[in-house]
């Protein structure tokens, strides 16, 4: 507002343009463990520990899951589209063989209470679906406290999914797919979750310029001239 009041020649100058403002730290990456998860499924119980997993399953924000309808999710491909989404487009979801089987069996606890209708997840009266905030504080922030979980929400659901692809291996650029982000920018807070890749292209720096294994699984001393005079450089510096 203060900018475009300079610019409409209103005001000589914005009086807020040099203050700089502190940096906020974006603290601890929270996830659940798995004696956590454990912890959280057994107190929501065998109605809602599904979809608590289910979220860890798929990364799937609370609004986003709960919203589903049946004809979005194909059990057949694997899929499930999500028509309306944070980035207002229409967005993707793959699922794994356990999450498509809790799809299932949510199929016929509807079959079983009457049918299933239009929503995964409906009221009472099944002409809308859950409501998001009602379920959130009646069920999930209790069985949260009585779990005894500091710091959990159901968007940690979401970063656990994350950060068990790192964990698991998986690179930046599969994880910001998985989480439907655009670029990697923020799939990096993740990067320290998975040593093993890292490890990986570390040691190739220690490797660098050796030749292949000799049959007798041994390294030939002859190395790259190269890498051979930078080792003795830094041996001597």
């Amino acid at each position: 507002m203060l900018n475009k009041m300079v610019r409409d020649g209103k005001l000589e100058r914005n009086p807020f343009a040099r203050v700089v403002l502190p940096k906020v730290s974006k603290g601890r990456l929270r996830f659940v463990s798995l004696k956590e998860e454990q912890r959280l499924l057994n107190v929501l119980g065998p109605t809602y520990a599904p979809w608590a997993r289910l979220a860890i399953l798929t990364g799937l924000r609370l609004g986003e899951q709960i919203r589903l309808q049946w004809n979005d999710v194909d059990l057949e491909q694997g899929l499930v589209t999500l028509p309306q989404t944070k980035a207002g487009e229409v967005q993707y979801v793959p699922l794994n063989a356990e999450a498509q089987s809790i799809f299932r069996t949510l199929q016929i606890t509807h079959m079983d209470q009457g049918g299933w209708g239009l929503w995964v997840f409906p009221s009472k009266t099944r002409a809308t679906h859950l409501d998001q905030r009602n379920y959130y504080a009646r069920i999930f922030v209790p069985a949260v406290k009585k779990a005894g979980l500091d710091g959990v929400t159901w968007h940690t659901l979401r970063h656990t999914f994350a950060s068990r692809l790192a964990m698991s291996g998986q690179n930046e650029g599969t994880i910001a797919a998985l989480l439907r982000h655009s670029t990697t920018a923020l799939v990096k807070r993740y990067a320290h979750l998975s040593p093993s890749h890292l490890k990986t292209a570390v040691e190739q720096v220690a490797t660098y310029g050796d030749t292949a294994p000799n049959s007798n699984g041994n390294r030939d001393i002859n190395r790259n001239s190269e890498a051979t005079a930078g080792r003795e450089r830094c041996v001597s510096g």
